[in-house]
């Protein structure tokens, strides 16, 4: 039996680092008497005609916006299996439910573009008909329903905050159950409320947001004024620096963005037959208040104050000779007389000037982040259907706070609020639903291959641009066997959970569940592959550090039950983990330490180191400092 190397598991892991007071439970109200919900039941003739009615609504609305008959427009329906959607909006009765599955999967698949309204209106639209014309296979839906509601009572009796993988994937089918059934949604509802607080927290201290902000100002331009009758030309020399501050508000993350700095200048001035040269200097001070929410980054106009001090260094008359020395005499008494009301001027323009250029600048910078964290964080959710249903921010007197509950439909977030954040620089509290759900966001159904020793890992799903970045950094050491000893391998990921992650007294467990294994020849079909993680210090570093060996087992088989492998999985399985386990010349193997930075600061402002680790009830918590 030849089974695969490391490097897939590997690959793996770096995937998984993508996702990338004292806590209070919520509010227990699954206690409802039972009687009090409406019974779950097959669905309606007139709900299943009014589900392909709207599937047909906003397939034309689709057609439209891809323009009917363009070469677009049938790559996409192409991709999108458009006539097995058709044959369900229509209503045809050979139409397979298994064809409507793949149109759904690939509306999700996160494929550039499938951000647009009309893409998601078509898989919200094929989703419902997909549940009610599942849920009408069923012999008696009502009977069906009753006895998954008893089986999750029991599993939250027996583990009320559902941190055993296992039962919080059996609790989350369940819970889709009852989103997608006719009368089933008071209980999904419920559930959902139960487990449905924000799941990951990201705070930075101000200090942190000063570093990343901070940089100085040089300009160097012409002065162009006219000044109570005096043309005015030269040159200002401008030197200052950025920053930023936090401003506490509790619905938005408000920071006041600061400018402050000096413009000296050398100028002439004209006015009739004098010519005046004076240096000066503009002191100024300017903020602006950037407001951040999940909707918007918008900025209210800035305010500057500007101060101009002048002094003469020369009065002359324009062509020298006669009549020199009794213009000079006249300009250099204008000249102090006006002074102190040409300073004024001058400084109220120059606020004027700053005022205008700071904030087209920060504006800009502004609009560029926005489209940053719309195409690079909400969209690529967004095309796998896998938005965050919460995204907040906030600030304090001295930090950032972002809170974030990542949950689709059939997936539960956090039952409780997080233990308190370090006052580090940059703090990451991370409950394992957050974990399991951004890596079904990503990973579902996906394969993960490698073809031969000279050619990298792939996976045929599209991945965020942050994650590619992760995944190549950690898959750096595992493309390294020679062609005498590589295997082409191919794992595929279960649907739905294809990663578990548990995070209990200081120790991580990471459960990849591998739908198919391929390797040689051999195939098999639901393996759990279980690997221990600890956190640890290694050469002055906080890691994670890999506890015993990593193991495997059928997905089905749970060793807490009892009961025993036959003997072609017992083999397989020693096969698979001598394989895990084992380090080869020419090939790191899988990994024994997980490191967790430095993280690189942009523009040469320093690193940030991990500091902190430790993972208790359900959450991870890891901090860095800036250096």
């Amino acid at each position: 039996m030849t089974l695969p190397p490391t490097g897939w598991l590997c690959a793996c892991i770096a995937l998984l680092t993508l996702a990338g007071g004292a806590a209070q439970a919520a509010p227990d109200d699954s206690a409802e008497p039972a009687a009090a919900e409406p019974a779950v039941r097959a669905p309606a003739d007139e709900e299943v005609a009014a589900a392909r009615g709207e599937l047909s609504a906003v397939l034309n609305r689709l057609e439209r916006r891809m323009g009917a008959g363009s070469p677009n427009a049938e790559a996409w329906k192409r991709y999108l299996q458009w006539d097995a959607l058709s044959r369900f909006a229509s209503g045809e009765p050979d139409a397979q439910l298994t064809n409507l599955q793949l149109s759904i999967d690939r509306l999700t698949s996160g494929e550039p573009g499938l951000e647009l309204d009309e893409f998601q209106g078509v898989a919200t639209a094929a989703q419902r008909l997909f549940d009610l014309l599942l849920i009408g296979t069923l012999p008696d839906a009502e009977s069906f329903a009753a006895t998954q509601a008893t089986q999750l009572d029991s599993l939250l009796a027996e583990q009320p905050q559902l941190l055993d993988p296992r039962a919080s994937f059996a609790a989350e089918q369940r819970l889709d159950f009852f989103r997608g059934a006719p009368g089933g949604g008071r209980r999904a509802e419920r559930l959902a409320r139960r487990f449905g607080e924000p799941n990951l927290f990201l705070d930075a201290s101000e200090e942190l947001l000063a570093r990343l902000a901070r940089r100085p100002v040089h300009n160097v331009g012409p002065v162009r004024e006219v000044i109570l009758g005096t043309r005015v030309t030269g040159t200002g020399d401008t030197h200052g620096s950025l920053s930023v501050a936090t401003v506490a508000s509790a619905d938005s993350a408000r920071l006041r963005v600061s400018m402050t700095g000096a413009t000296s200048s050398q100028t002439v001035g004209v006015n009739g037959p004098a010519v005046i040269h004076s240096d000066g200097t503009t002191t100024f001070a300017g903020s602006k208040l950037v407001e951040i929410t999940r909707e918007d980054f918008s900025a209210a106009r800035s305010v500057f104050d500007a101060t101009t001090h002048t002094c003469t260094t020369g009065i002359y008359k324009k062509g020298g000779g006669f009549g020199e020395r009794i213009v000079r005499a006249v300009a250099k008494r204008r000249v102090a007389e006006q002074k102190p009301q040409a300073d004024r001027i001058a400084g109220d323009r120059a606020e004027l000037r700053l005022q205008s250029e700071f904030d087209r600048q920060v504006e800009q910078e502004l609009g560029v982040a926005r489209r940053n964290f719309e195409r690079e964080f909400l969209a690529p959710l967004k095309r796998r259907h896998a938005e965050p249903r919460r995204l907040d921010f906030r600030t304090s007197d001295d930090r950032l706070h972002v809170g974030m509950l990542q949950a689709t439909r059939g997936q539960l977030a956090a039952p409780d609020a997080p233990p308190t954040a370090p006052a580090d620089d940059l703090s990451l509290r991370l409950h394992q639903s957050a974990a399991n759900n951004l890596a079904s966001a990503i990973l579902s159904g996906a394969t993960l291959s490698r073809d031969s020793a000279d050619e990298p890992t792939k996976l045929n799903v599209p991945v965020p641009d942050w994650a590619k970045k992760l995944a190549r950094q950690s898959a750096q050491d595992t493309e390294q066997a020679t062609p005498a000893e590589f295997k082409p391998w191919r794992l595929t990921f279960r649907r739905n959970r294809p990663i578990s992650f548990r995070f209990s007294e200081d120790e991580v467990e990471v459960i990849i569940h591998a739908a198919r294994v391929e390797a040689g020849g051999d195939e098999f079909r639901g393996w759990d592959i279980i690997l221990l993680f600890e956190p640890a210090e290694a050469d002055g570093r906080t890691v994670l550090a890999r506890k015993g060996e990593v193991d495997a087992l059928p997905t089905a088989f749970d060793p807490r039950r009892g009961g025993r492998l036959n003997s072609r999985q017992v083999g397989f399985r020693n096969n698979l983990k001598a394989q895990l386990n084992k380090q080869r010349d020419g090939e790191e193997g899988l990994p024994e330490i997980v490191e967790l930075g430095p993280i690189e600061l942009r523009d040469g402002r320093g690193e940030l180191t991990a500091n902190r680790l430790s993972s208790t009830a359900g959450w991870l918590a890891l901090t860095w400092l800036a250096h």
